[in-house]
């Protein structure tokens, strides 16, 4: 019984671990620059002529 608590504890405490670094690398990241939807189809396109 004691060892399923245990568990459980660390199975949240893991979860709000990767919750946290989940989102700081959200707020620390870059975010690449605003693009066209269509712009990523023709440079593709491009590349393969």
């Amino acid at each position: 019984m004691t060892s399923e608590i245990g568990f459980a504890l660390l199975l949240s405490a893991l979860a709000g671990l990767s919750t946290t670094i989940g989102s700081l690398l959200g707020l620390f990241v870059r975010k690449p620059g605003l693009r066209s939807p269509n712009s990523s189809r023709r440079d593709y396109q491009s590349e393969r002529e």
